[in-house]
């Protein structure tokens, strides 16, 4: 009989510290371009920890379409093949399936559903369950990993120049604020929408 290993807490300047930790623990350029090479991570695991990373059809749960799925016994990451034609989602479901695999493969999680639907991926989603506090833990490590800090804040301050906005960023007009999420948006290769929750997140922790 396995004794259960709780699901820790992790407060959003604690997934900072451990994203951080794990990037820089790899010794392979991940940041080849501005954006993470995800691809070049699951190769790295794969040779350095067995990891299993496939593209597949995962049909669904509940009327929903699985998007991806981490599977601790197998060692296993899966994406839906679906995804191929939607880049960012695509991205932001591999960070989201590789942080399970980072801070909760090693979990007793018998007990939850680990197959991830656009539910599940959604960073506004209410947080009441315990299986809510996994998928935001997933949800906040992936954004982090896809823009780290130090990287994030050098390329915001850059979008800034660019598009020549000098303003507080609590200052910046809509329509601003809309130019700089595209320009973010294409530099990390994410949804403007996961840019708008991570920086919302930064300036709840005061960092920008």
């Amino acid at each position: 009989m396995h004794t259960k290993v709780k699901v820790p807490y992790l407060s959003r300047k604690k997934i900072i510290e451990l994203s951080t930790t794990w990037l820089d623990s790899l010794v392979i350029n991940v940041f080849e371009h501005q954006y993470l090479d995800l691809d070049a991570i699951f190769v790295h695991l794969n040779k350095t920890h067995g990891l299993i990373y496939k593209e597949v059809s995962l049909g669904g749960v509940q009327n929903k379409k699985i998007l991806g799925v981490m599977i601790p016994a197998k060692n296993a990451i899966y994406i839906d093949s679906i995804l191929t034609s939607n880049l960012t989602m695509k991205r932001f479901t591999q960070a989201h399936e590789l942080a399970h695999w980072i801070i909760h493969r090693k979990l007793e999680l018998s007990d939850y559903e680990l197959s991830d639907t656009s539910e599940t991926l959604n960073q506004a989603r209410k947080l009441v369950t315990t299986y809510d506090w996994i998928e935001w833990q997933a949800n906040a490590y992936a954004a982090m990993l896809l823009m780290p800090i130090t990287r994030f804040k050098a390329v915001l301050d850059h979008s800034l120049d660019l598009l020549d906005i000098n303003l507080e960023f609590k200052l910046i007009e809509p329509f601003q604020l809309s130019k700089l999420l595209k320009v973010l948006s294409f530099k990390f290769h994410v949804s403007q929408s996961v840019v708008s929750i991570h920086i919302q997140m930064l300036q709840k922790e005061k960092i920008i």
